[in-house]
């Protein structure tokens, strides 16, 4: 029975990713999330696609395209619908050489600090990188092609079958701590990357804290405003990032407690409620029914492993980096 039932969901869906491809489809969104700019040439109603290494001139109301001067037969015409040029996308990304991702590495960060309050306390706590060693990995990212996807853009892959960058990676940050407004934003702002944050909203303080090594602040409601710009926010519960008795309050909390502390998450400055990580990585099945309830459509784990369209959504894996993650390490994680 189990077997049926995986195969069904595999089937749904594959057939997902596959209408998404041969159905007519945007262009200016599809192809700049590719990296190409996309221009009108008037006089010729001709849209034309740039990127470094193609060139794609695509005349209006014909079944023909060109790529770097080679045509190409389109299934049906070239249209305009409500303002937008609509197409059929198969042929064109063929063309261009497009290579579906099959996975997304999902990486998991904490704390970004520079050495002024990484020495000597925070040394050896390995959730609290040093911000050299950060601008280190997401420039490896940079010139490597890698793109961070927003929440849109996992929520595509994972429920449309949606067609991503060549390389997709996703950015997530735990916990919301003042430092990675600090730190982590201005390096992610110089490489355009964005990211996810999870915030445990009962430790947003009023006003903006003093930046110490220990205990190390929260970001408050002005820094969250400020550095939307490069994070997306979600929640991390309320109250219940905690233990009992060395049990994660989402596992041992009944699913009207979990439900009332989400609906609690949800009254701070969130900037998306449809997503969610688990404290510690941690949940049950109960917790799983609470957040499905609140409208939350995807969950991350901590468990290592790869984002893949067959994965369940609410027991997303995420590849921690950590303080002693070598850039080996770290170019093995993104590359899979």
């Amino acid at each position: 029975m189990k077997r049926t039932i995986l195969t069904t969901f595999a089937l749904m869906l594959f057939t997902a990713f596959f209408a998404a491809v041969y159905a007519a489809t945007p262009l200016r969104e599809t192809f700049e999330m590719l990296g190409f700019t996309v221009e009108w040439e008037a006089d010729t109603s001709t849209a034309v696609l740039t990127s470094s290494s193609h060139i794609v001139c695509i005349p209006i109301g014909q079944s023909i395209f060109y790529t770097n001067g080679i045509a190409h037969e389109l299934i049906s015409p070239v249209q305009i619908i409500n303002g937008r040029i609509t197409l059929q996308t198969c042929a064109i990304l063929e063309s261009i050489g497009y290579v579906a991702p099959s996975h997304i590495p999902v990486l998991a960060y904490h704390s970004i600090v520079s050495r002024q309050f990484y020495y000597p306390i925070n040394a050896y706590n390995p959730w609290v990188l040093l911000d050299e060693t950060f601008e280190k990995q997401m420039r490896y990212l940079y010139d490597n092609g890698f793109t961070p996807l927003t929440v849109a853009q996992l929520e595509t892959f994972l429920f449309y079958g949606g067609i991503l960058p060549m390389q997709p990676v996703v950015l997530t940050f735990d916990d919301g701590y003042l430092d990675n407004y600090l730190f982590a934003a201005p390096i992610m702002r110089k490489f355009g990357f964005s990211g996810m944050m999870f915030l445990i909203t009962d430790r947003i303080p009023e006003e903006t804290p003093q930046m110490v090594a220990y205990p190390l602040p929260y970001m408050s409601p002005a820094e969250i405003d400020a550095s939307k710009d490069v994070f997306e926010f979600g929640s991390h519960t309320h109250g219940m990032h905690g233990k009992v008795n060395n049990t994660p309050l989402l596992v041992s909390q009944t699913e009207q407690n979990i439900r009332a502390d989400l609906r609690l998450s949800f009254e701070a400055p969130l900037t998306f409620t449809t997503g969610f990580a688990y404290p510690f990585g941690q949940h049950s099945q109960h917790a799983i029914r609470a957040l499905q309830a609140e409208g939350i459509r995807f969950a991350f784990t901590t468990t290592p492993g790869y984002v893949e369209r067959v994965t369940n959504p609410f027991l997303l894996p995420r590849l921690s980096i950590k303080a002693d993650t070598t850039m080996e390490e770290f170019s093995r994680f993104v590359w899979g």
